[in-house]
């Protein structure tokens, strides 16, 4: 018997919530986050999440899902950079590797999982983006480009002195 794979496919979604259109960006997000079996590697402006977005990086590095984050370490918004900083605690202490980019501002918007899923687009992982702002992103699934995106995340990760790694002091 042989197995046939899907085909390598690029599906544009776009998402504007209103109380007529749901917010599709959160479900790619969610799902993509689920389906994960090995990783989910996030580089994203803001951080600044919902329940769903949150129980989903929680549950999946609970799971062993190797989740890692990358943030700015200079923010282009001070206040936006606090708060998405206050979503670090709690995921850390789940197991979600959080790290900030301290050359400069990352304002890419790219989710890899698995290095066979990918989106690349407009849209944050903030409540803004997911629920008031009309955003556009790329899902690919088998693209020959989602080498570059792993390449792109290896690159920040190897450049030791240009990313920092957060954690939590835990005080007893």
């Amino acid at each position: 018997t042989t197995i046939m794979s899907a085909p390598a496919f690029a599906a544009i979604f776009t998402s504007c919530s209103t109380r007529f259109v749901s917010p599709v960006a959160l479900f790619v997000y969610v799902n993509l986050i689920l389906k994960a079996k090995k990783y989910v590697w996030i580089m994203t402006p803001y951080l600044i999440l919902d329940e769903q977005l949150e129980n989903a990086l929680t549950l999946a590095a609970k799971s062993g899902i190797d989740v890692r984050i990358i943030i700015p370490h200079i923010p282009d918004k001070k206040l936006v950079f606090e708060l998405s900083k206050s979503y670090a605690e709690k995921l850390i202490l789940s197991g979600v590797k959080i790290f900030e980019f301290a050359p400069g501002f990352v304002h890419s918007k790219t989710v890899l999982v698995d290095g066979n899923m990918a989106t690349v687009g407009t849209v944050n992982f903030d409540y803004r983006s997911l629920y008031l702002h009309f955003e556009n992103g790329v899902f690919l699934y088998k693209c020959d480009c989602l080498k570059d995106i792993e390449e792109a995340y290896h690159i920040f990760e190897n450049k030791l002195d240009g990313v920092i790694k957060i954690a939590i002091t835990m005080e007893g």
